[in-house]
């Protein structure tokens, strides 16, 4: 009948067969029936077949000519077919076979139409219209259609963190659907709360590094201006709710301040002078002002770190072995050229090296001069704020608190407040004259290997591989401009992690900022359910970052093997973290001079004057924090057996509480 093209009589024929016998040469039978339906023209029945046979029996599927059945099909064609499920099938299993973007497209269209069902809205309600659908086809949508890379794409959910909460709802529903495979769906809810949580962490992590230690202003201030404070209160008049009203109005509808410095009372004057005093040490105070933590959570490696690392990755750029050295020449890709002569080489190797020296010149500066506390020494910092007598009005009526906590509290929203201007300049400064600098220097080594080897079959590689490394530095520029963005989320700041939980997020944290560094890392913890803040967490993070970046720099190692040990006791209210890591015999001596240099001054206290300065700073960095309680300790130093230790004792205040497997 087939040949004959009786398409018809066949497929009449060819479907009593497999409604009698469907297990009958399925082999034979189901192409068969394939072929007449395209023959026959009937194409909404060549869609519902493939989406019927390719979940039923995956096996089978490959036996069908898929792409020569669906490759020519319209949209209008799929828009046909009145199974609901089965247009996303049929384009999923093409798309499997073809990887073809156009066919993708199509297939993101197609689920955002199911999902957005009035009476669906999300791939988990589909369940309740499980007896209307064939059940494979339902099973086969939810486990390989609805996954977060399609929903996301298909635009019907809002934000990652919501497609993560409707993938899991969606396991949660196959696991009573097809409870043969309920293990891996529960698999799969379980990796997806830890990448929940880790991204959590990094958030914590990236939105405290624009930080002032406001306890530690706190108590400065308290002991600072307690006198000036006292007799301010004793000075001011009560502010009448008239007042504050009028006050308000005159900012935020006329957008004036009437006042002028010479109108200032006594109370005025004495409220002045406390501002600028709190203004002056949340910016530049060295154990814990602003500057402090740009210093020791973005300038000190982080930055650079984490913009740098894609190329790093690559192999696309090469360091200088001493400040005043040249780069290292880029064995790497010169090894890709080997076939060329000695001049291209030569020419070769100087496009790397100008690319390397002008890609850190642009990240170096970026540091040493514009993420900086704008002074003297800095007069490019873009970070600064002016406490104007302008300000007096609005923090006379703001900080009316008789409360000496209280007042500082309100003070530190008014910097905070102040600052907000100067944060966003260096937002638009990064994403803007940084991001379009470091464009123009790919571009420009982009154009020197044109003219050196356009033609070569290692160049289109090559090319490709700046073009991939260009867009990962993009995206790691928006990465970093968000680090300048102060959050209002106090949820997140209410999260807490368990303590193996917080030392992973530090190693991701840390190792996203040292990329091309990949050390073997053993993380030894002690049995306990202690959860931490993310107080902790960040402080954590701090002394990961600083360990591994000594390990990075001072092992001689490659791969150091370290390992990373956590010891929390709530009864003395310690967090002890301990990291120890291999490093070359040959290393030591020169190490163990400056380190003795190092120790000295921190036994003297002398550490405030290093914590701003980057390079050879990180553990006087991290002994301003631990020394602020008698509790705090830091050790370090060479083992008998060669491997550089440090301990780092962080008094907290922790909750034990129980958790429950979910």
């Amino acid at each position: 009948m087939v040949n004959a093209g009786e398409w018809d009589l066949a497929i009449q024929t060819l479907r009593s067969v497999r409604c009698v016998a469907p297990s009958i040469l399925p082999a034979m039978v189901t192409p068969l029936v394939l072929h007449a339906l395209y023959a026959a023209g009937l194409r909404q029945s060549v869609i519902e077949l493939i989406a019927d046979e390719g979940t039923q029996f995956p096996s089978r599927a490959k036996l069908l000519a898929i792409n020569n059945a669906l490759k020519n099909y319209t949209p209008e064609d799929y828009g046909c077919v009145k199974n609901m499920l089965a247009p996303s099938i049929a384009l999923h299993l093409l798309w499997d076979v073809t990887d073809d973007g156009e066919v993708g497209s199509h297939l993101r269209f197609r689920v955002g139409q199911v999902i957005r069902k009035k009476n669906v809205q999300e791939p988990s309600k589909l369940f309740e219209k499980k007896d209307e659908l064939v059940m494979h086809q339902l099973v086969y949508f939810l486990r390989h259609v609805c996954v977060p890379n399609l929903v996301d794409q298909a635009r019907v959910a809002k934000g990652t963190a919501e497609i993560l909460q409707q993938r899991q709802s969606t396991c949660a529903v196959l696991i009573e659907l097809d409870p043969d495979n309920g293990s891996e769906y529960q698999n799969e809810i379980h990796e997806i709360s830890n990448r929940q949580l880790m991204s959590d962490g990094q958030y914590i992590v990236d939105r405290t590094r624009i930080h002032v230690d406001t306890g530690a202003l706190t108590r400065w201030a308290t002991r600072e201006l307690s006198e000036e404070f006292y007799r301010y209160r004793d000075l001011a008049e009560v502010v009448t709710p008239m007042e504050f009203d009028e006050v308000m109005r005159e900012i935020l509808v006329e957008n004036q301040i009437p006042i002028q410095y010479s109108e200032f009372g006594e109370a005025d004057a004495v409220l002045y002078s406390m501002l600028v005093r709190i203004g002056s040490e949340f910016l530049g105070n060295s154990l814990f002002g602003l500057d402090y933590y740009l210093s020791k959570r973005i300038r000190h490696q982080s930055f650079v770190g984490l913009i740098r690392g894609p190329l790093e990755l690559q192999g696309l750029i090469t360091t200088k072995d001493t400040a005043n050295a040249g780069y290292n020449k880029n064995e790497l890709l010169l090894e890709k050229f080997r076939e060329c002569n000695k001049e291209t080489l030569t020419g070769l190797s100087k496009a790397f090296e100008r690319f390397s020296a002008s890609f850190d010149a642009a990240l170096i500066e970026t540091k040493e001069k514009i993420i900086q506390i704008r002074s003297k020494e800095h007069p490019q910092g873009l970070i600064t704020f002016d406490v104007s007598p302008q300000i007096v009005p609005v923090a006379r009526v703001v900080l009316s608190d008789d409360d000496m906590a209280g007042f500082i509290r309100g003070s530190v929203s008014v910097m905070w407040a102040l600052l907000d201007k100067s944060l966003g300049d260096v937002r638009d400064y990064i994403s803007g004259d940084l991001k379009s600098r470091l464009s123009s220097v790919f571009d420009e080594l982009r154009a020197h290997l044109k003219n050196l080897v356009e033609g070569r079959p290692e160049y289109l590689e090559l090319d490709r591989m700046i073009g991939e490394s260009s867009v990962q530095v993009q995206l790691a520029l928006d990465d970093a401009s968000s680090w300048f963005s102060k959050t209002n989320d106090k949820n997140a700041f209410r999260r807490t992690f368990k303590v193996e939980q917080a030392v992973k997020i530090s190693i991701e944290a840390a190792k996203k900022c040292l990329r091309g560094f990949d050390p073997v890392i053993e993380i030894v913890q002690a049995d306990s359910d202690v959860v931490v803040m993310p107080s902790t967490l960040v402080f954590l993070h701090d002394v990961v970052l600083n360990s591994l970046d000594n390990a990075r720099i001072h092992s001689g190692l490659k791969d150091p093997k370290i390992r990373i040990m956590v010891d929390p006791d709530l009864i003395n209210e310690r967090f002890t973290v301990n990291v120890l890591c291999s490093a070359k015999q040959s290393v030591r001596g020169e190490a163990e001079r400056k380190l003795s240099v190092i120790r000295d001054n921190i036994d003297k206290g002398e550490y405030d004057s290093k914590t701003k300065i980057e390079g050879g700073s990180g553990l006087y960095k991290i002994a301003a924090v631990v020394k602020q309680s008698s509790k705090g300790r830091l050790s370090f130093g060479f083992t008998h057996s060669g491997d550089f230790e440090i301990t780092v004792v962080y008094t907290f205040l922790g909750e034990s509480i129980q958790f429950e497997e979910a």
